[in-house]
């Protein structure tokens, strides 16, 4: 069976996962193109159901022998219905929401109120380089809109991303951490000796930087040294330099 209709059901249900109250009362979020749909293979996500263009099974040969969820042919203008992308790979997954894991690694990155999906999607790419599995997001854009998770090319696949309150990011003080905030008046990071064992940082809005409720609870503030007059990076740059920054001495 080859699905051909925009009222298929699934069809709708797919294109109703785009919005982020839908998401978390299913539970379920929708990957797109080859490179996602095979890294959430690699990572062991839970896939609920693969649609693959008609024409282009070929292609994931590989694919369609390892995974075990129901897979589904569509034709062209359905493949192109239902991307987000201009220009589609024609492979389409549904995956199910992991299950919230509330163990926190030696090294955590902080996101206070991060809006652009971009930004955030670079973040997550940048937390998984670096080995800050730990992602506590404070007021952030969602983790599962579909520009997020094209930008972090695999990325929230190696992470644990984490919603939080302001008490979860005071526990971590609580805990012994060292909360580095991301500050255009801070200490120059490249001065800087890091020494101590658990580690957080910090990187707030694209406009405003870290809120006054975050940044209350920050021990230390860190800064880019800049030239040629630039005032400053956007979060996801300043955020990845720092973190690589933070983690130098691991490579």
């Amino acid at each position: 069976m080859i699905i051909t209709s925009k009222d298929n059901a699934l069809v709708k249900h797919i294109n109703k996962l785009k919005e982020k109250k839908y998401r978390y009362s299913f539970n379920e979020y929708v990957i797109e193109g080859e490179r996602l749909v095979f890294d959430a293979l690699k990572y062991n996500q839970n896939f609920k159901h693969i649609l693959i263009q008609q024409g282009k099974t070929q292609n994931y040969c590989s694919l369609l022998d390892n995974v075990d969820c129901e897979i589904t042919l569509i034709n062209e203008e359905i493949a192109k219905f239902i991307s987000s992308t201009v220009s589609n790979q024609g492979i389409f997954a549904v995956l199910e929401m992991p299950n919230i894991n509330y163990t926190v690694t030696n090294k955590v990155l902080i996101l206070d109120n991060i809006q652009d999906p971009g930004n955030l999607g670079t973040l997550l790419r940048s937390a998984a380089a670096t080995d800050f599995k730990t992602v506590f997001l404070y007021n952030c854009v969602d983790a599962y809109n579909d520009k997020v998770l094209r930008s972090t090319m695999g990325g929230i696949f190696r992470v644990n991303v984490l919603k939080v309150d302001l008490e979860d990011i005071k526990q971590l003080k609580n805990n012994k951490y060292s909360i580095f905030k991301a500050d255009m008046d801070g200490e120059n990071v490249f001065n800087i000796d890091i020494k101590q064992e658990n580690i957080a940082l910090v990187v707030g809005n694209e406009a405003n930087g870290v809120s006054k409720e975050v940044s209350s609870i920050c021990t230390s503030s860190l800064s880019i040294p800049m030239k040629n007059n630039v005032e400053s990076l956007n979060a996801g740059v300043s955020g990845s330099i720092l973190m690589y920054e933070l983690s130098k001495g691991e490579f």
